[in-house]
């Protein structure tokens, strides 16, 4: 098991209150930028870290930063590719009423 702790955008990491809000807009810097958020029950604040993955081309074929993981990208294509079958599905569906 790990002692390893993951980061949840909707919650304060020092209280576990969702009364959060960004006090900054985000800056950046290259391929990477950070926002200043605010709890707004015990006061605390901390900065959100945003790293670059890649850019999503007109064609919507995504060129991955290179030092970005295959996998983080992964799940955007696979996103993606639902929302495509979807489209499809609704396609044949009006093409069988038609």
């Amino acid at each position: 098991m790990s002692d390893k702790k993951f980061y949840n955008p909707e919650v304060c990491p020092y209280c576990g209150s969702y009364s959060i809000a960004g006090i900054s807009h985000a800056e950046y810097d290259a391929d990477y930028a950070w926002r200043e958020v605010e709890c707004i029950v015990c006061e605390k604040s901390w900065k959100e870290l945003f790293t670059l993955a890649g850019a999503e081309l007109e064609d919507k074929s995504v060129l991955p930063t290179k030092d970005h993981s295959k996998t983080k990208l992964a799940s955007a294509t696979e996103a993606r590719i639902r929302g495509i079958l979807e489209q499809l599905k609704d396609f044949c569906e009006e093409e069988d009423d038609g």
